[in-house]
């Protein structure tokens, strides 16, 4: 089943968005915002912008404590975007969003 699909049969609303490039930047200032252009590179974060967290450039919840905290979190609009893709989903109703319905997706990002 598709994401879109299971986020849609879940009581979640998606739209369409092409706000993807838009997205990334936001969540790279957010988050990257003070590292060094070196230290980018040497975490490869053009690759993948969790990077950031794997290479423990900033702490993070982790496994199930990380599911368990997404899950407890008021989610009322989110955005899921990709890093390659300038494909983005804005959520309504997104109070029913669970990690668990990301698991399978390897480079998405939201809320």
């Amino acid at each position: 089943m598709g994401l879109i699909t299971l986020l849609e049969d879940n009581g979640i609303v998606v739209t369409q968005h092409n706000k993807g490039t838009e997205l990334r930047l936001k969540w790279i200032n957010k988050f990257v915002g003070k590292m060094s252009t070196f230290e980018e590179k040497s975490i490869f974060i053009d690759q993948f912008l969790w990077h950031v967290f794997s290479y423990e450039k900033i702490k993070c919840l982790e496994n199930k404590e990380a599911n368990d905290a997404f899950n407890k979190q008021k989610k009322k609009v989110c955005y899921v975007f990709y890093q390659q893709s300038n494909n983005a989903y804005k959520l309504n109703n997104a109070d029913k969003l669970k990690a668990d319905y990301l698991q399978n997706e390897i480079d998405v990002y939201s809320c």
